[in-house]
């Protein structure tokens, strides 16, 4: 911002003399006589009574000067700011994320992001995927945390981890006698087709609907009694209920409190999994601080999984 006229006029009040005055600013009296005339008649009307020994501010002039020197704080405030983006110590970056899975790694991002950069600005838009896949590609979000079966190209971003995608059922259901346990799992296995259901299944639209339906189209399993239910936390509490069986995500599952703690499955073969990605602009690499959110992100996300939250 140029406030070369502003300057100039707060410098004048301050010297009372345009002799100090040009000295100071570096410029001959005449031309800081001038150019003071200038605004004067650009403005219509004087800022400085001269008919006293030292130029002393009129009303107006008093009004200019109060609201210019606010102006040059506002200006050497920016200044800074701008100077701490260019070192890295300050920032802003967008997150969105879907709200099923904010509750845990909200708070935790910030937490841990915060102790190394505290004037780094993170905020946070919580939605659902198709809404927030949008926004990205508004350009209105800078970084994406979503599920997507196809993964990610390595340009666009990177896979965090592969998200199992588990059934959800109450402990006295007996399609747990028909599961087995696997080496090196942390769940039982059963097989889709000894489930009949009924099932409680997210809307059409919704990211685990998709990898649900192309599981089953995979494996020639067809639903056919179900029930839609939008909130993942209200079908996995009427699951544990024994009101049905849901799909859930691994995180989903260790996030969410329940009245009755459900027994988790896993299906198919491979075992059913959805690539966790974050999407980003590499670009941002270039900044530490976008750095270490990234590797902040990937703790607080295999915290969740691996600390056996589930």
């Amino acid at each position: 911002m140029n406030l070369k006229t502003q300057e100039y006029i707060c410098t004048l009040a301050e010297c009372g003399s345009i002799t100090e005055a040009a000295k100071r600013l570096y410029i001959s009296q005449p031309a800081l006589s001038m150019y003071i005339s200038n605004v004067e008649k650009s403005m219509g009307i004087q800022l400085f009574d001269r008919s006293c020994k030292n130029l002393k501010l009129t009303y107006t002039g008093e009004l200019y000067v109060h609201k210019a020197r606010q102006m040059i704080e506002l200006q050497d405030e920016f200044e800074r700011e701008v100077n701490d983006i260019r070192a890295g110590v300050t920032g802003r970056i967008r997150i969105g994320l879907q709200r099923k899975r904010s509750t845990t790694l909200t708070v935790n991002i910030i937490k841990n992001f915060r102790e190394k950069y505290p004037d780094v600005e993170l905020q946070f838009t919580l939605g659902e995927w198709a809404s927030l896949i949008e926004k990205y590609e508004d350009k209105a979000l800078d970084i994406l945390i979503y599920n997507d079966q196809f993964g990610i190209d390595s340009n666009d971003g990177e896979v965090l981890l592969n998200e199992k995608v588990l059934l959800t059922v109450s402990r006295t259901d007996p399609v747990i006698g028909a599961s087995v346990y696997l080496p090196d799992m942390s769940y039982r296995w059963i097989d889709i087709h000894t489930v009949n259901g009924p099932f409680i299944l997210s809307p059409h639209g919704a990211s685990l609907r998709s990898d649900i339906d192309s599981f089953c189209r995979q494996n020639s399993f067809k639903i056919k009694n179900y029930t839609e239910i939008a909130h993942i936390e209200t079908a996995m509490q009427m699951a544990s209920e024994g009101l049905g069986i849901c799909f859930t995500r691994e995180s989903y599952a260790a996030q969410f409190h329940y009245i009755k703690r459900p027994i988790f499955l896993m299906v198919g073969d491979p075992i059913l999994s959805s690539p966790l990605c974050v999407k980003y602009d590499h670009e941002l690499l270039k900044k530490d601080y976008f750095v270490e959110l990234l590797n902040v992100i990937k703790k607080c996300v295999e915290s969740v999984i691996s600390n056996n939250l589930i």
